[in-house]
Formats: structure tokens, sequence, C-alpha cells
């Protein structure tokens, strides 16, 4: 069976086990007609997932590795992911309010500054609760991929970011092994 997630009042998260997966976003995909499947596996990108909310950390982990086959490892605060930034990982999904529990955290725009210094290139998703226009923008000047708010659409949506991120990264390696094979 396939988890499907369902958003419960109150904003608490819950997984629920749907009897027939729904087709998933890789095949609606319009971009997908130039990737093959077989090039790239999801779960051969190094994701990282920054979340002070161990619930909501788990349950877009979790609904991630079981509906779309991606493998993610998760951190609770900036400061600790950082340290494993030498693995380079592929794309990084970071909150914004990383000290609603750890006063003491760095926030996740701080974290964005930090990770952007390092010599390597990762994308950066937001993915917050944090529904202010004006900081969604400034994140994005900053070097963040994409802004995704926490509501009921928050998995599909950082699943679809996730695959054209994949799709991305798969293009930029096979142009850097042979720049013709992309002509």
């Amino acid at each position: 069976m396939c988890p499907k997630v369902k958003f419960a009042p109150r904003r608490e998260y819950a997984l629920v086990y749907a009897s027939s997966p729904e087709t998933t976003l890789y095949e609606s995909n319009t971009a997908s007609q130039f990737f093959n499947d077989d090039d790239m596996e999801n779960k051969d990108l190094k994701i990282f997932l920054v979340d002070d909310n161990e619930l909501f950390a788990y349950m877009l982990a979790e609904s991630l590795t079981h509906q779309y086959g991606f493998e993610i490892r998760v951190f609770h605060r900036g400061e600790d992911m950082l340290p494993h930034m030498e693995e380079r990982p592929d794309i990084i999904l970071l909150d914004y309010q990383l000290n609603s529990l750890y006063l003491d955290s760095l926030n996740g725009g701080q974290i964005l500054k930090l990770v952007k210094k390092f010599p390597f290139h990762t994308y950066v998703v937001m993915v917050s609760s944090h529904e202010d226009l004006e900081n969604s923008l400034r994140l994005l000047e900053l070097g963040a991929s994409d802004y995704i708010f926490k509501n009921t659409e928050c998995v599909e949506q950082t699943a679809k970011t996730l695959l054209q991120l994949k799709e991305l990264i798969y293009l930029k390696k096979k142009a850097r092994k042979s720049p013709s094979s992309l002509l």
C-alpha cells in the first residue's frame, strides 16, 4: 500500500494509507518527455530536510520516501546539518522558522546564507508555514530555489519541485560529461 498524507484539523499531521495510489506527479510532468527515468533514480539524490517540528519532518520525509522513492536525511536544527555539508547534498529542504523550538538556533534565512558560502552548489528549497510574501521574495533573492508553504498541498508541491530539480541536476551532470549529448 502507498501512504497518503491527510491533513487533520489544527495543523496536526497524520499519515494514513490509501488502498490505491494516485497518478504520480512524474507521470504528469510535461518536462519528463525529455527525461529517461532509468538514467537517474529519485533515491540517487542526496536530500537533507531541516525542520525543528519533528512530527512535520517525519511526515514529509516518510511521504516523499514512500510515495516518490526519495531518500531523505532529517535534521532538526540547521547547526546540526551544517557539519554534514561535506557530504555535498544535492538539495536541502529548509524550514524558515528553525528557532521556534530551539530559541538559540539560527533561522532558515541564516542557514541559507551559510549554505551558499560552500564552494559547491546545493539547491535550497524553503518549506515553511511563514507566509510572508516579502520574506519569501527575500529568501529567493538570497538563493533559495523555491519557497513552499506548509499547507494541504505541501507534499505534492515539494515532490514536484524535487522532480524538477532532479531533472535539472541530471541535465547538468550529462552536460558536464558530454556537452554535445544535449543537442
